[in-house]
């Protein structure tokens, strides 16, 4: 059963307090293309953005903790190493003293959803550890950072390229909506690249169950990215809403900005519910047939995801093949694999019987993320040939030049309403706004505007369709402190363990396991 309605986004009763981080931009002077910019917004997961080396080395279970990469209002996202396997990894630290009961249940459910999904282009989950005020979350690490922040150094990318992207986005959101999830929060920032510059879609902060068979209608995602629906308060399906969004990251990928913009909320939500979207002069007529079509007002005349996969722009370079995901193919692969971790791993001393509970239970403990880490580096090895030839070719591309009469990316991160949070402002009343030539007069794009920081649309929290989502553990009052890392002692790797992992192309010195390491309790 579904939460109660909420008013809907942009009304003239739509009235909250300003959120914590609300931080009005004053710069009269748009900031030029590829300025380094801060992220107030940031949506608190894995990103290359640089990272301050800490004062001594912080462990948290068999992670070696490297430095801060992102922030969130209640989790802040640190770069780690496995002490193991020696992989890169991200731990997002919620700090459960801050959260409601309402919030504490979406990162719940946030687990429960990353743990169902396997796929290529969705960052992996590894392990999860809990303790009486903090979860922690160890994931996938993305070195290459956000796609925005690819367009916003490089700018728009071509239709080839963007095309390639999309292709990959498309496979990752056709895999949530058959296991009948939808992401709701579906933007650039939560589109991440790996080290061969393939995509990895991240934040399921806001991702839900849904039936087709009932509606949701909790009311969430960025308002750029969010469909007509969502402001207008209705109640919706699911995948349509992450249709729209979708038009709005074809658009970005190939435009280099923003097809809606307002100076204000009220303003956005009107240019939102017009449908009407300015075409440049260099999209092709194919691209822009695609993207008009899933920015269609109309939820029930959108496109399906099929229907998208079969559209003439995608077809051009039979890129399908390339990037649809084949779970039956995935699964034989992992199970040609699975022998050869299992018998690693007991040469490690490690107990057989717990490995394979672990795998059975999918405990996401120490020992499944082992195997796990080792799955994804003898899979990397596999392919690494292939790998390193598609990254010279993307090196290779030489960036496209922005039009002189198109408003740059390079505030996009800044714009009040392009966040990711818990709450909106109110809305002031609306300076004045230039509705003129395609790109002089247009409003450039960052995380912090006129109206200051907005983030993520977020009226509430419902119950999954099949089955309520009540919080697994009893949280104090929210305070402000930082969330706090847990200590462990390693012990020396020994030689065997050492030579085993250099042959599967593990070169950095490995570790091995404590017998009786302190580590923060599993949750299972």
């Amino acid at each position: 059963m579904d939460a109660p309605a909420a008013t809907p986004i942009g009304s003239a009763d739509f009235k909250q307090p300003p959120p914590s981080n609300y931080a009005p931009y004053h710069s009269s002077q748009p900031a030029q293309f590829g300025t380094p910019f801060s992220k107030p917004g940031s949506s608190g997961f894995p990103t290359a953005a640089a990272a301050k080396p800490p004062t001594g080395v912080v462990k948290v279970g068999f992670y070696e903790v490297e430095g801060t990469i992102g922030r969130g209002n209640f989790a802040v996202v640190k770069a780690a190493k496995h002490r193991v396997t020696r992989t890169d990894v991200a731990i997002k630290i919620v700090d459960k003293r801050r959260l409601d009961e309402e919030n504490l249940t979406k990162v719940y459910r946030e687990i429960e959803v990353l743990k169902k999904i396997r796929h290529p282009n969705i960052i992996k989950l590894y392990q999860v550890m809990e303790t009486s005020n903090m979860i922690y979350l160890v994931t996938e690490y993305a070195p290459q950072g956000e796609i925005f922040d690819l367009i916003a150094k490089q700018g728009r990318l071509s239709e080839n390229d963007a095309r390639e992207k999309f292709w990959q986005i498309i496979s990752a959101v056709d895999y949530l909506h058959k296991h009948n999830i939808v992401h709701r929060d579906l933007k650039a920032e939560n589109l991440l690249l790996d080290s061969s510059f393939h995509i990895r879609l991240a934040d399921f902060g806001f991702s839900n169950y849904y039936d087709k068979n009932d509606t949701l209608k909790t009311f969430c995602g960025s308002p750029p990215y969010a469909a007509p629906e969502v402001f207008e308060g209705k109640e919706y399906n699911g995948p349509e809403i992450d249709i729209w969004s979708l038009g709005v990251v074809l658009y970005v990928l190939v435009c280099g900005v923003l097809p809606f913009e307002g100076a204000n909320l009220q303003l956005l939500r009107d240019r939102v519910l017009s449908g009407r979207i300015r075409i440049p002069f260099f999209m092709s007529s194919d691209c822009e047939n695609l993207i008009r079509r899933m920015l269609t007002v109309d939820p029930t005349k959108r496109p399906t995801i099929e229907q998208i996969k079969k559209h003439r722009w995608m077809q051009i370079e039979e890129l399908g093949s390339r990037f649809l995901f084949d779970p039956e193919t995935a699964q034989v692969e992992q199970q040609e694999h699975q022998q050869q971790i299992l018998k690693l791993m007991q040469s490690l001393g490690l107990d057989m019987a717990r490995i394979k509970k672990s795998l059975q239970d999918e405990a996401y403990d120490n020992f499944h993320a082992i195997y796990l880490l080792l799955l994804e580096r003898l899979k990397a090895s596999n392919g690494a040939a292939v790998m390193e030839h598609r990254a010279r070719r993307r090196q290779s591309d030489a960036p496209v030049a922005t039009p002189k009469n198109r408003p740059p990316l390079n505030m996009l991160r800044d714009h009040s309403t392009f966040q990711t949070t818990d709450c909106i402002t109110n809305i002031p009343a609306p300076h004045q706004y230039a509705h003129s030539d395609y790109g002089e007069n247009s409003s450039t794009l960052s995380r912090q505007s006129t109206i200051g920081t907005i983030g993520s649309i977020d009226e509430g929290v419902e119950a999954d369709i099949n089955g309520s989502s009540q919080s697994r553990a009893a949280h104090p009052s929210p305070h402000n402190s930082s969330p706090s890392i847990p200590s462990s002692n390693p012990t020396s790797c020994p030689a065997a363990l050492h030579a085993l992992l250099t042959a599967m192309v593990l070169t950095t010195p490995a570790m091995s396991i404590p017998s009786s390491t302190p580590v923060p309790q599993e949750n299972n």
